[in-house]
């Protein structure tokens, strides 16, 4: 008796367990190249509806979702492949950019920059609360000197005659990317450069660069904000202060 009990008892959580509902969400972002899974049982309810569900149905989901998830696999390849293709372009164009005069190398970079910088990330970093309270058309004059702050930047870190190889890449989150560089001086030195990369309209776009362990956004946040702080918090002076450096510039 004991054993007709058990057997019966097995029955009927086996049963409630086949012909619950499984709920699948798969969430498949291109631009993001990602895929979630939610996978959650609900016990069926009483509706006659809920209680057609079968164990056949629930396969099928499953197999959909395996098979999406055979699809994702190489988009989240390609992610990495991206932004490695993305950095490579931008150090083609700085070395190229480093053989015009000295009056036109900056210019010449930050026009070539202009769809591969972050540039909203970038100032929200380095200003912090000073962008948040600053107005469109104070942000529009400080994105631009920012670009060529960056133009500067990776003129300085990047040399025609150094030797630039990338290490690898890895992804920092869903969508983000940071790939890692070395440059080899001809002296022999070698200067690892990360470049940190985010999804930007057709390509990627630098958010980042972080040389030999310090953070570019970091060192310029403190400079800003000691700078800001020095002209009364007024964005529009750090603005023209930073353009005049930049034009003073041989």
């Amino acid at each position: 008796m004991s054993r007709m009990f058990s057997t019966i008892k097995w029955k009927r959580v086996r049963n409630a367990i086949l012909v619950s509902r499984i709920r699948m969400k798969i969430a498949v972002s291109m631009s993001r190249r990602s895929i979630r899974f939610d996978i959650s049982l609900c016990p069926i309810g009483r509706r006659a509806a809920d209680n057609r569900q079968t164990p056949g149905r629930a396969w099928a989901l499953i197999i959909m979702a395996l098979f999406a998830a055979g699809i994702a696999g190489p988009a989240l390849a390609a992610d990495t492949e991206g932004a490695i293709a993305a950095v490579k372009r931008i150090h083609a164009n700085t070395v190229e950019a480093s053989k015009a005069s000295a009056g036109r190398k900056v210019a010449q970079l930050s026009a070539l920059l202009d769809k591969y910088l972050d540039l909203n990330e970038i100032a929200s970093r380095v200003l912090g609360k000073a962008w948040d309270g600053a107005s469109a058309g104070e942000r529009q004059d400080f994105k631009r000197v920012l670009r060529d702050v960056m133009a500067v930047e990776l003129s300085r870190k990047i040399r025609p005659d150094d030797r630039f190889a990338i290490s690898g890449a890895k992804a920092i989150n869903d969508r983000d990317v940071v790939v890692f560089s070395h440059q080899i001086r001809q002296d022999g030195s070698d200067r690892r450069l990360d470049w940190k990369m985010r999804p930007c309209r057709t390509s990627f776009c630098i958010f980042d660069l972080v040389g030999n362990g310090a953070s570019l956004s970091v060192a310029r946040r403190d400079e800003y904000a000691a700078r800001l702080r020095a002209l009364g918090g007024s964005l529009a002076a750090l603005t023209r202060s930073i353009r005049a450096e930049i034009d003073a510039r041989p």
